[in-house]
């Protein structure tokens, strides 16, 4: 199914927070882990479907939760992207290859209402066309709550029926499907 297969790079675009903070013996900054992240991204206007020759400059976001947290004074956080643009269609998104790499920035609003700017860099780990595409999402914490951190975890990622084949992909949802890791 090459329906959830576009969601590849356009996810690149925007995911940020893959969260395990663990800290080094050495070091003083609290540490959370966390075991659950979720989300949708959001295209507007929707990427145009397969056939179409029409390419559309999409505004892009995308909303996460993370959950099950453990450590650091926070059990949960709530993540949005900074906003990014796509230009294509369901076609060009679908091209992408394995080992595609884009860089991105989130803000993580935790439950104690403490913040965290992190960059994100997700790689593509799926061929062009496959259904439900896996990436490897890495996140570093830049600014404010566990600033100087790492972590690392797969997601993969999933739009909703008919997208990119008989209808414009308007979004799609993404979750982790692998432990969230730091080194």
């Amino acid at each position: 199914m090459r329906k959830a297969a576009g969601v590849l790079a356009a996810l690149s675009l925007m995911i940020p927070a893959g969260v395990l903070v663990m800290t080094p013996a050495s070091a003083a900054t609290p540490t959370t882990k966390c075991k659950k992240l979720k989300g949708t991204q959001h295209f507007n206007p929707s990427l145009p479907k397969l056939g179409s020759t029409k390419k559309v400059t999409s505004k892009t976001t995308a909303t996460a939760t993370i959950s099950g947290c453990v450590g650091g004074g926070v059990t949960s956080g709530k993540v949005v992207t900074t906003p990014g643009k796509y230009v294509g269609n369901c076609t060009t998104l679908l091209s992408q290859k394995k080992g595609t790499v884009t860089k991105g920035t989130a803000k993580i609003t935790w439950n104690n209402t403490k913040t965290s700017n992190v960059a994100t860099t997700l790689t593509s780990l799926s061929s062009p066309g496959t259904a439900n595409p896996k990436l490897k999402l890495v996140t570093k914490f830049v600014k404010g709550l566990f600033a100087g951190h790492t972590s690392t975890t797969t997601i993969t990622a999933s739009a909703p029926s008919g997208s990119c084949t008989s209808k414009n992909l308007s979004l799609f949802n993404f979750v982790n499907t692998a432990p969230i890791t730091s080194k």
